[in-house]
Formats: structure tokens, C-alpha cells, sequence
């Protein structure tokens, strides 16, 4: 059922719905959002987004207006009953220790758990993003992110008051629970921190210097610099959580835990704040080497010797791994359709030994264009040995 509607209704699926579509991920969305934003912020522009919170999204959707909008996208009579019967008549209670509730029918929603669930919601908020007119708009499964940007402060709030209204009119329509109280709101390019109201649905939501979007906390400058001190902070409790085991454990054992217990920490989106400084990066290898010296019982050996008892990489050559294998699949069509166009080829007329080499576009800002995902992952690709690149398949490329 899943790989016929799949099939139909994927082509029809705006390019920039990200969530629970093969080959799209949470970073891809963020690499999206924050590469578009470094570009304006090199152009001088300031830019304002506000992050919508939906209560209880996939909990609430209704099933008639669902089978409406499959029934617009083409579908036989003989499959919207057919999709409609298995929504319908089903129920669900409660168990509280040793005791049940009645049954209740479930009214709305879709199975969460289920194969068909994620697909069937995001064919239903397909169509939200028509009705963003005036900004730009991010999205994974319920997390919307709406932004506009402008020459001066009043067209930024006056793009994102008239769409966010836009927003508030299309979760109405389709009886879904918008939570403005929740909203995050932040603007960029400000040279100093500014504090600033927007007005949602007749109240007024305050502008913060940091959002948390998709596990990510964004600052108003992009330096990453709390979010990568979380991680480290995070990291470095469960080093300490390991110590306390290292005798009781075997070193095989403990290496199972640094991979998946420590290690982990820095695994998630690692090519949106890799470039969060010199500075923070000595921390993180710092926490990586006390974790390294649990593992072997070493606390003699410099951080390279460590490194070399069961051949590990630095944090930051893994996440330069993780960066050129993004640039990888950019430049060979296997990324979403609005990564692309990311990375731009040089165009050289002969066959030399330095084809096949990306534009680094010149830039005299540090945060917005030489930390930009652009330029770093077009430096290091121009710096790989021309067999790399000519690489037929992404699974030799990782090799």
C-alpha cells in the first residue's frame, strides 16, 4: 500500500518537504535554511524567522478532510475508500496499573508507528507551503520555520506578520493546533543584540538571541558556540560516567561505550556547527582524549598515541569526512533536488590535473562565508587527489 501511493504521490510533494522522504534528512533542511541565510547576511540584509509549534499534529489531523485532498491529488474512489476504511473504526484506552479504561473511538489522526502514517501526513500538509507568499519556509514532518529577509527591520516584521497570519489561517482551515505561545522568534544581521515584538494573532511573541530548531541551537550571529558547548558539557558527564566503570570493564567493552555512548554526542547534524572555532574544538578533542585514556587506561600518552591504539580519527576529521561526503552527493544528484545547485564546478577547457575543481567564491566575512558549508566544503574538496572524485559510487567515495 505504502510503495503504490509512494510511488503516485511523491512526484507531487513540494521539493522543500523534508521529513520522512528517502534521502532527506534534518541536516539537509538545516544545511537549506542556514546556507540561504549566510548568503543574505553576506549581502548586508537582516533576516527574521519565527518557528511555528504544533500541538499534537499527527494526533489531530482529520480523516475526511485528508481523503478530500487525496481525492484532489487523483485518487480512484475505489482507494480513497479504501485508505479512508483503514483510518476509520479504530480504537484505543488507557492502563493504569492493573485497570483498563473503556474503549474510545479514535475520531482523527493518523497510526502513528505505522508505515502509512508519516506519508499520509505528509501528504496532507503538502499544500502549506502555497500559502507562504512573502518569505521563505523550512519544514520537517510539524517543525515550520517561516523567514524573510529585507533591507531594514520594519520589511522583515512586516513579511513575517502577513505570513505568519497566512500560516495561523492554514492550520485553522485544516483544524490543526497552532501554539503561538510556543512560537520561537529571532533576527539576524543586527550588529548588536536587539529585542524586538512581533504581533501573532493578536499577541506578541519576543525575539530571543538563540532558537532551537530540528535539535539545534541557532544563535542570531551563527557561531554555534552553545550548542557545541552543550555537546562537550554532555560529552563530558558521560566520560565521567565511564570512568567510574573502567575497572569493572573490559577494554573492548569500554570502546562499545565510547562509540555509542560518548562518541555519539557529536554525531547528530555535526556539518551545521563544525565550524563553531578554534577554541571549542581544542575542548571537544580534550573530551575525546580523557575518553580515550578511560578506554585504554593510559594517562601518559599524548592524544595522538591514543588516537592509534584502535585507529580512531579526531571529532573533526569525522565530521570533514561527513562534510565532504554532503559535497559528494551534491555534486552527483543524490541529495534533495535544493541541494543541488549548492556547489558550483569550475569550467576549465582542458583536461588537467586540477579539473574538476569547485568555485570559492570570494567572501571577506569570517561567520557567513569562510565557516560557510559552501566555501569549507569546496576547499576541501579542491584539496582531494582527482581519484577520489572520479569515484563511480557513494559507497566506494566513503570507503
Amino acid at each position: 500500500m505504502f510503495k503504490q501511493l509512494n510511488e503516485y504521490i511523491s512526484v507531487k510533494f513540494s521539493p522543500l518537504l523534508c521529513g520522512f522522504r528517502k534521502g532527506h534528512n534534518t541536516q539537509h533542511a538545516l544545511i537549506n535554511l542556514l546556507e540561504d541565510w549566510r548568503g543574505k547576511l553576506k549581502q548586508v540584509k537582516y533576516i527574521g524567522t519565527i518557528l511555528c509549534d504544533l500541538s499534537k499534529a499527527f494526533d489531530t489531523l482529520p480523516h475526511d478532510l485528508l481523503i478530500a485532498k487525496l481525492n484532489s491529488y487523483g485518487l480512484s474512489f475505489a482507494a480513497l475508500d479504501f485508505i479512508y476504511n483503514y483510518l476509520t473504526n479504530r480504537k484505543q484506552r488507557c492502563k493504569v496499573g492493573s485497570s483498563y479504561s473503556s474503549w474510545a473511538d479514535i475520531t482523527s489522526g493518523v497510526p502513528q508507528g505505522s508505515v502509512l502514517g508519516p506519508l499520509l501526513f505528509n501528504i496532507f500538509i503538502n499544500d502549506f507551503f502555497f500559502f507562504i507568499k512573502k518569505s521563505s519556509t523550512t519544514n520537517f514532518a510539524d517543525d515550520n520555520s517561516i523567514y524573510a529577509y529585507g533591507d531594514n527591520i520594519s520589511e522583515v516584521i512586516y513579511k513575517l506578520e502577513e505570513d505568519i497570519t497566512n500560516a495561523l489561517d492554514w492550520f485553522n482551515i485544516n483544524r490543526m493546533v497552532a501554539n503561538p505561545t510556543k512560537f520561537q522568534f529571532m533576527i539576524l544581521g543586527t550588529r548588536e543584540k536587539t529585542k524586538l515584538c512581533l504581533k501573532i494573532n493578536e499577541k506578541y511573541c519576543n525575539s530571543t538571541q538563540t532558537v532551537i530548531l530540528l535539535g539545534i541551537e541557532i544563535d542570531w550571529k551563527l557561531t554555534f558556540n552553545q550548542h557545541t558547548t552543550n555537546l562537550t558539557n554532555t560529552a563530558r558527564n558521560k566520560t565521567r560516567s565511564l570512568a567510574r566503570l573502567r575497572y569493572k570493564l573490559e577494554t573492548s567493552q569500554k570502546i562499545v561505550l565510547y562509540n555509542s555512548y560518548i562518541l555519539s554526542v557529536f554525531g547528530y547534524c555535526p556539518v551545521i556547527w563544525m565550524f563553531c572555532g578554534k577554541s571549542l574544538n581544542e575542548v571537544i578533542e580534550r573530551v575525546q582524549r580523557n575518553a580515550l585514556r578511560i578506554v585504554y587506561n593510559d594517562y601518559t600518552s599524548d592524544f595522538k598515541t591514543l588516537l592509534n591504539h584502535g585507529n580512531h580519527l579526531r571529532i573533526h576529521e569525522i565530521n570533514k569526512r561527513r562534510l565532504i561526503t554532503e559535497v559528494y552527493k551534491c555534486l552527483n544528484g543524490l541529495n534533495p533536488i535544493f541541494l543541488n545547485d549548492l556547489f558550483t564546478k569550475k569550467t576549465i577547457n582542458y583536461n588537467l590535473r586540477t579539473s574538476n575543481l569547485l568555485n570559492l567564491k570570494k567572501t571577506r566575512t569570517l561567520t557567513y562565508g569562510l565557516k560557510s558549508i559552501v566555501y569549507r566544503g569546496s576547499r576541501i574538496w579542491n584539496d582531494l587527489d582527482i581519484k577520489w572524485k572520479n569515484t563511480t559510487n557513494l559507497k566506494d567515495f566513503k570507503n
